[in-house]
């Protein structure tokens, strides 16, 4: 029973920092798919949108709890409403004055913003910059896990080697951090170039790549433009994606043990 009441006692909400140091990689496809699936699944999930370019604040627009992240990471809410398990915190741009403060204050605020929010929630997304910076480095220092998408394209994949290092500086700040692995965005098993650039991930992070891909499709593309997640398209079309993402999502979730 005293083991029970601790546990309960104990618990908090779990954070997942969605990060890739390069734009166009799928940051926000994943990050918004993940807070939608989580929440469709009774998970009490929190969205901290911290990129000041706010497309995942417009893609969740409908969940969005009146809050700002600046606002937020300053501590200025009482409660956070949310919407069928989802409450979006969206960015704005006094988040571009982060970068005025220090790490040590940016991250203390934080901290304390999300403890708030322990008994509330089970699982905070935090949709980071695609450039390293304040944001990134506050969000790194207090997440949980952290997972990155990244295309298969040469370019993308000469990334990877600067992404693990900046995981690995985090690390040294945040003991807890654990990298849930990289996840292949847009591939196509009809293009050889994409099959071998798999291929060579696999062969030179080994367990670090998700082994599940994300296939390039228009209707993932189309479903993030209509405000929606791929689950509520009825093209034919969507059918590969939306297993696809779901295999990725659920592999992510239980790789957090929410």
């Amino acid at each position: 029973c005293v083991g029970k009441i601790t546990t309960l006692w104990e618990r908090k909400v779990k954070t997942l920092m969605v990060t890739i140091q390069k734009g166009g990689q799928g940051k926000t496809m994943l990050a918004c798919h993940l807070a939608r699936y989580a929440a469709k699944y009774g998970i009490k999930t929190l969205f901290l949108d911290l990129d000041v370019q706010a497309n995942s604040s417009w893609t969740l627009a409908s969940y969005a709890s009146g809050i700002t992240s600046s606002a937020f990471i300053a501590g200025n809410f009482s409660t956070i409403p949310s919407k069928e398990n989802l409450a979006l915190i969206s960015a704005d741009a006094e988040l571009a004055n982060f970068e005025e403060g220090s790490i040590q204050t940016i991250r203390s605020k934080m901290k304390k913003a999300l403890e708030r929010c322990d008994k509330e929630f089970d699982l905070c997304v935090i949709d980071t910059p695609p450039t390293l910076g304040l944001p990134i480095i506050s969000a790194g220092s207090l997440a949980d896990f952290a997972v990155a998408p990244l295309e298969l394209e040469m370019y993308s994949l000469q990334g990877v080697t600067a992404l693990m290092k900046i995981l690995e500086n985090l690390k040294r700040k945040n003991p807890k951090l654990e990298f849930l692995g990289i996840v292949p965005n847009r591939f196509s098993s009809g293009k050889p170039r994409l099959v071998q650039n798999l291929q060579f991930l696999t062969e030179g992070f080994g367990d670090l790549v998700v082994p599940y891909q994300i296939p390039n499709r228009d209707s993932i593309a189309e479903a993030l433009g209509n405000q929606t997640s791929i689950w509520e398209s009825r093209k034919t079309s969507a059918r590969i994606a939306k297993k696809a993402l779901t295999a990725v999502c659920k592999h992510l979730i239980e790789k957090m043990d929410i």
